[in-house]
């Protein structure tokens, strides 16, 4: 079964659709204690790795399913790879959390299967296997698929398939902060000059999705113009390019 072949091809389109600013509002989040916007969501998602609230996870994907992005496979896999970040952080709540989403919508319950799965522990294993006779005879069939799938995707080391792939390495990025992801975005610019076009297209997205949340980010311009001076002096163009271009959204 190919878990990432739902990913789509817009770089992490659920960030770009609910993102409305340029910049952190923590505010917005900061003495809340349920998710009821999309305006929270997004701070909540996009700017996870600044201000954590982990507390904040069961209704953000209560949410995200009443709105409907759940049943988006380009919205839902980016989403639970970002939660799949979450749950390894947080192993001491993830029963609670299981508690908590287990018997809702059947979105809901994909969602949660897929994030178990992701995170990979023992634990979360057990549970994924507690749902095996839980809801309808295709989610079954899916939770079934996904014990039975030993292959999980690890996004340091597998290769940058398709653009979809991208999406997940920022989603991974937001959960954590880590440069290491984003320094793997980088390394696909050169493929925009590939003759391949499926290459190519992964080399644009790279470009575009680096200069949009550098111009975001400002620990991911921090990450570009740092990388600048370590890559070889014929890949810098590219980044410099990248750099250039969110500069200029700032200005």
């Amino acid at each position: 079964m190919k878990i990432l072949h739902i990913l789509g091809c817009a770089i992490f389109s659920l960030m770009l659709t609910l993102s409305l600013c340029a910049q952190s509002r923590p505010e917005l989040i900061s003495s809340i204690d349920r998710i009821t916007t999309k305006d929270q969501l997004s701070e909540w998602l996009t700017y996870y790795y600044l201000h954590p609230r982990p507390d904040l996870v069961v209704s953000a994907i209560q949410f995200m399913s009443a709105q409907g992005e759940l049943r988006k496979g380009n919205a839902q896999t980016p989403f639970c790879v970002f939660l799949a970040n979450v749950f390894t952080a947080n192993a001491a709540k993830i029963d609670t959390w299981f508690g908590e989403l287990r018997s809702g919508p059947e979105d809901q319950q994909s969602a949660l299967a897929l994030v178990l799965w992701m995170t990979g522990t023992d634990s979360s294993q057990i549970l994924l296997k507690s749902l095996r006779k839980e809801g309808s005879a295709s989610f079954q069939k899916y939770v079934n698929e996904l014990v039975a799938n030993d292959h999980r995707p690890n996004f340091l080391h597998d290769e940058i398939s398709s653009p979809g792939f991208l999406d997940a390495l920022w989603a991974n990025f937001f959960a954590s902060g880590d440069e290491r992801y984003v320094k793997r975005v980088i390394a696909a610019l050169p493929l925009f000059n590939d003759s391949d076009a499926s290459q190519m297209l992964i080399g644009g997205a790279a470009r575009w999705s680096l200069a949009s949340n550098a111009f975001q980010h400002p620990k991911v311009m921090q990450i570009c113009e740092a990388q600048l001076k370590d890559l070889p002096i014929d890949q810098r163009p590219a980044l410099a390019e990248v750099i250039k271009t969110a500069q200029e959204r700032q200005q």
